[in-house]
């Protein structure tokens, strides 16, 4: 009799644990910092980005395997012709697949007052490179619209959730060979 209990115990706990994976999470946002690790200022609650590389941590809750990120990113583009962003997927510095939130060319109605865009953006984890504490790295990209002008655009807000996600097959096996290589984040 004690042994069906512990048996049906241990069952509900494993479902338990299970369930828990397939619950979406809002991962907590380090600092925007440069890639020289110097946070930009905040005037008036938002962020004003001034170099063409922006860098912060997504602290998550869950491992990488089997799981999407979706980010919510309200900003003023300014002077940018081109704005994207990524989640490094190796130990190489730059190895962040580029996913485009805005396209100065592609823009097909006038920005609302203040000039404010929000756009939601899903990347998936699983062939993501994920440091000791859980953290990924993510970077956004900016392209001037002129070469000679000074990067100037605001970021107003961004915030994160993780949702349960089923992997293609190159990002599991992107995942696997990580696994089993240890790569380390520099």
């Amino acid at each position: 009799m004690i042994s069906r209990i512990i048996i049906v115990a241990l069952a509900l706990l494993v479902l338990l644990c299970v369930l828990g994976t397939l619950l979406p999470t809002s991962p907590n946002l380090g600092p925007l910092e440069n890639i020289h690790g110097i946070a930009y200022p905040q005037v008036d609650n938002h962020w004003h980005i001034t170099e063409e590389m922006a860098h912060s941590d997504v602290y998550l809750t869950k491992p990488v395997l089997a799981q999407s990120l979706t980010l919510t990113i309200t900003f003023a583009p300014r002077d940018l012709a081109k704005l994207e962003v990524g989640i490094r997927e190796n130990s190489f510095w730059l190895s962040y697949p580029r996913q485009e939130i805005y396209n100065q060319n592609e823009l097909l109605t006038t920005p609302p007052a203040g000039g404010l865009l929000t756009k939601n953006i899903t990347i998936p984890l699983t062939n993501k490179l994920a440091d000791r504490d859980g953290s990924v790295d993510l970077m956004f990209f900016s392209t001037p619209r002129r070469a000679s002008d000074p990067v100037w655009w605001e970021l107003e807000s961004i915030s994160a959730r993780t949702t349960p996600t089923l992997p293609n097959w190159p990002e599991l096996k992107d995942y696997v060979r990580s696994v089993l290589t240890r790569e380390k984040v520099l």
